[in-house]
């Protein structure tokens, strides 16, 4: 066993030889210069979403509002559903993502927010957003919708009127 440490470069005092620590040393700094650098960070996958949905004006009462969103660099598809209260409105929790190691790379989070309203399905919002800040939905690109979002305190706030909206999803 003692030859397998010295393969390894311990010593019998269990302390890493100069010669072993080297290029360790050179490893790590190219890991941080290169971005693989292990720097912890809370990503926002989608913000926190508030909002309102009527009809001519009125608030469209108990509304299925359906957000779903997909990440390719985490691989998941997460379709969230809630509905409309008597006032026509909703509200989703944010989703962030814990990262241990920060790998250099384009986030692409495509996002969706559809009404469905007595048998009908509207497109409320649907964007790419293309980073992990909080509020990046306000930046996306491919955009449907975004003339109805804004930010209201500490989330986004969609207001939606259906007569507004054109077409319903197939």
């Amino acid at each position: 066993m003692g030859k397998a440490f010295q393969r390894i470069g311990l010593q019998t005092g269990g302390r890493l030889s100069v010669r072993r620590m080297k290029p360790i040393a050179i490893f790590a700094a190219l890991l941080f210069l290169v971005g693989c650098a292990p720097i912890p960070e809370a990503r926002c996958l989608v913000s926190p979403l508030r909002g309102t949905v009527s009809v001519s004006g009125d608030p469209a009462r108990a509304a299925t509002v359906t957000r779903s969103y997909y990440s390719p660099w985490y691989d998941q598809h997460v379709t969230t559903v809630t509905h409309t209260d008597t006032n026509g409105c909703f509200e989703f929790e944010g989703a962030w993502k814990l990262s241990a190691v920060y790998l250099v790379h384009q986030p692409v989070i495509d996002e969706e927010v559809t009404v469905e309203y007595k048998s009908k399905t509207y497109v409320a919002l649907d964007l790419v957003k293309m980073d992990y800040s909080r509020f990046g939905e306000l930046e996306a690109i491919d955009h449907v919708g975004r003339d109805r979002l804004s930010r209201k305190g500490d989330s986004l706030f969609l207001s939606c009127d259906l007569d507004k909206i054109q077409g319903n999803k197939p």
